[in-house]
């Protein structure tokens, strides 16, 4: 009998348990392979627009060099403010009606201060209530696509 404070766990309740915690290990390898191997920035982040997860692409995007210095912070400590006011405008509006953006083209400028161009999804992200906790960004980087398009243009105005 076991006394107070001890449980009865039985060889079948170990081997889901174990098989519970196998397939949590996997998903979460398949995350980070998708986060480490993707050239698109993507990440996650909380109701205040902070990060919590994010790619090696976003990481490099932003001018640092491990999640770790990017993980808790803002917008607001990476890009300029009125880029980083229009970002969280964005995912406020999402959080609040659960709207998605999808490949919205946005210009922004770089870590060294040149101007890139994003294709930009965020969707909202949801709790086991059904309530949205978040938001998931993935930004896409269509500099030289913006740029091939300029030239033809302008060849287009020259002829």
């Amino acid at each position: 009998m076991p006394t107070s404070g001890e449980c009865l766990i039985d060889s079948k309740d170990i081997t889901a348990l174990k098989r519970a915690e196998e397939e949590l290990q996997n998903s979460s390898d398949l995350l980070q392979a998708l986060l480490d191997s993707s050239p698109d920035r993507i990440y996650f982040k909380n109701a205040q627009s902070r990060f919590i997860k994010v790619s090696k692409a976003l990481v490099k995007r932003v001018g640092m060099t491990s999640p770790e210095q990017v993980i808790g912070k803002t917008d607001f400590d990476f890009h300029p403010p009125e880029l980083a006011r229009q970002f969280v405008h964005d995912e406020e509006h999402i959080m609040a009606t659960g709207e998605a953006i999808i490949a919205k083209v946005e210009k922004q400028v770089g870590p060294d201060g040149e101007t890139i161009w994003a294709s930009v999804t965020k969707v909202p992200i949801y709790d086991r209530m059904g309530q949205i906790a978040g938001i998931i960004g993935i930004s896409r980087d269509i500099t030289a696509l913006k740029r091939a398009e300029d030239e033809l243009q302008q060849k287009g105005r020259e002829l």
